[in-house]
């Protein structure tokens, strides 16, 4: 891009921005893409020493407010305080309402494909889904399966998605979350203290307000409630201050006007899920868990969980507690699922799959596994034994690849294989 005359304020702002030859969120053909346009004629209006001064001042109330994140599970001591960039990512209307229509479809595929996989299981049986590839997963709790009052109500309410553009602006799917889905309150945080540290700018701007889909979220959760109860006795389950995200699930508990509780503050007596008060124990309705499947029940789960309630998976069998998402949807979050939503979302849904995810092969399928062991250094390899890890066979050391050659090969079906995102 060239340097614009003083005349032009947005082209004075952008300098001499460099094109890359690849999708640029800002430029299209040489000029500022339309939904820019309002943004970026504010930005340049105050200049850039009043931006620097917004900008601090915004992470001064970050920092006021206790706004933190932890990414390090295992060191509470490492809380980090939260960074926001006083620039926002501007998406066009239009384009928003189709990433839209895609979610929501993803959605419901998922909630109807987690249904019937703790249900009548017709994926399995019809050969759409490989059965070792669904009951070897950690995420899959053969405990919650074929249960009445779990299958006859949706188990999937709340449904995260990580989303990325590619270099050719095609929006990709990179996962799912559907255990503890997390994100909403900095969201709303950040809308918040951009409000404070650019009120002009927040005021003006055409915005899709995000306190309306918390609000939506609380009427879903008391409607899960039993039909005899006036009012639902809601509480949100935290792993407590420990947790990388612990200041969201105080900010969310506080917003949404519910209990905010750890699992010691929760008893089951009589198969019914109640919550230690000071005038002694009140049922619970609803649990908005932020803990994942294995932690939450140590009676039938992980022994070892010091966070979950005994007996929790027992009263939500027997209808005494919903709990959201239900317990065994971190099957939903199997890597190698993505290599088969498209003909599942044909089988579940009668559509066509609206938003792709990257490339995924499953390891144990034989033609996968040789083109994978083809050009091992063309993909990313994931263990389902541990989850949040990766591993590329050309970054790693002789002795570590050849380790993971043969765990590939030995056990083959609890890998999966994605394409890198290509960047500009």
């Amino acid at each position: 891009m060239q340097s614009a005359s003083p005349a032009d304020p947005v082209k004075s702002l952008l300098g001499d921005y460099p094109g890359h030859g690849a999708h640029d969120e800002l430029y299209e053909r040489g000029q500022v893409r339309a939904h820019w346009q309002q943004l970026l004629t504010e930005f340049a209006a105050l200049g850039a020493e009043l931006l620097t001064q917004r900008s601090d001042e915004a992470q001064n109330l970050l920092h006021e407010n206790g706004v933190t994140f932890n990414p390090y599970e295992d060191d509470p001591g490492q809380q980090r305080s939260w960074r926001l960039d006083c620039l926002p990512w501007v998406i066009s209307t239009a384009e928003w309402e189709a990433l839209e229509k895609g979610l929501q479809q993803r959605s419901r595929l998922l909630a109807h494909l987690l249904d019937d996989l703790y249900g009548e299981r017709h994926v399995i049986a019809e050969g759409l889904l490989p059965p070792e590839l669904v009951y070897t997963h950690p995420g899959f709790l053969f405990s919650a399966a074929d249960s009445p009052p779990m299958v006859e109500r949706p188990l999937l309410i709340s449904h995260g998605c990580d989303v990325v553009r590619d270099h050719e602006g095609q929006w990709l799917v990179l996962g799912d979350l559907t255990q503890s889905p997390s994100g909403v309150g900095y969201a709303l945080e950040n809308r918040i203290t951009l409000s404070r540290a650019l009120p002009g700018l927040y005021r003006d701007a055409p915005l899709k307000r995000l306190a309306g889909f918390l609000q939506a979220q609380h009427r879903c959760l008391a409607a899960l409630a039993p039909a005899h109860r006036e009012q639902a006795n809601i509480v949100l389950l935290t792993p407590g201050p420990g947790s990388p995200g612990y200041f969201e699930h105080a900010w969310l508990a506080n917003y949404m006007n519910v209990p905010l509780v750890e699992g010691d503050d929760l008893v089951v007596r009589d198969g019914q899920v109640c919550v230690r008060t000071l005038g002694g124990l009140n049922q619970v309705d609803v649990i908005l868990r932020q803990i994942n499947d294995p932690w939450c029940d140590p009676l039938e789960l992980r022994p070892d969980s010091l966070l979950g309630v005994p007996g929790l998976l027992q009263a939500a069998r027997d209808g005494e507690v919903r709990i959201v998402n239900a317990l065994g949807a971190g099957v939903l979050e199997h890597p190698a699922l993505a290599a088969f939503l498209p003909v599942l979302c044909e089988r579940l849904l009668g559509e066509a799959l609206m938003l792709p995810c990257r490339e995924t092969l499953w390891c144990g399928d034989n033609d996968a596994l040789q083109r994978i062991r083809q050009a091992p250094e063309e993909w990313i390899l994931r263990d389902i034994t541990q989850p949040g890890k990766a591993f590329r066979v050309d970054q790693m050391g002789l002795e570590a690849a050849r380790h993971l050659r043969m765990d590939l090969n030995a056990r083959p079906h609890l890998f999966s294989a994605q394409r890198p995102i290509k960047r500009p």
